[in-house]
Formats: structure tokens, sequence, C-alpha cells
């Protein structure tokens, strides 16, 4: 869960951040962003739509995140966007890290 917070931050991006923000779409430039990203074991990360993250608080995303294994985390968070009455597509993929990583894309 250590990466929980600086992902939700919404202030400057530490360089080790993990969060990704960007889309493809019908747009001109669909060529996706890519970071480098530096894991450590116990790191949890989510990738959602906006149906979650427009229906949710940053408070309530961290919290639910916490919830369990990635499965219920993922199930609960869902609900949540769902009660919250979010108007888009909810999908919500969540990431436990079992392992240090250090990956380079781009």
């Amino acid at each position: 869960m250590a990466g929980v917070s600086r992902m939700l931050d919404p202030g400057p991006a530490p360089p080790s951040c993990t969060g990704v923000a960007r889309a493809l779409g019908p747009v001109d430039d669909e060529r996706p962003e890519l970071a480098r990203l530096e894991l450590v074991a116990g790191d949890r990360f989510l990738l959602c739509t906006d149906g979650l993250s427009g229906a949710l608080e940053p408070e309530a995303i961290a919290g639910l995140l916490g919830v369990g294994e990635v499965e219920e985390a993922a199930e609960a968070l869902t609900a949540a966007a769902f009660e919250a009455g979010s108007r888009d597509n909810i999908t919500t993929l969540v990431v436990d890290v079992r392992a240090a990583v250090r990956g380079v894309a781009g």
C-alpha cells in the first residue's frame, strides 16, 4: 500500500510516481504515455476508467483500495462507484506488487 498515497496526491508527481494519467481515444495523438516505474514489494496500484475516478473522491478510493485481496478491492471500488451513481462504464484493475521490480518503458 506504500504507493497508494503517492498515486492519489494531486500535487506534483515525485520522480518515482507510478501513476498513469493518459487515455487513448479518438484524438489526433493516440500514442500512449510511457513511464519508468520503480515498484517495491507491498505497493498496490489501480488502473481504472473515469467511471470510477469520476464517481468517488480520492480519499474513498484510497480507503477501498486497501480492502483485502486485489479481487475484493476491485469489487468494493466498482460497487462503490455504482452506488455513487456513476453514469459511465466502470472498469477497475487492482495490482499488488509481490517483489521489487525496476522496469523501463520508452
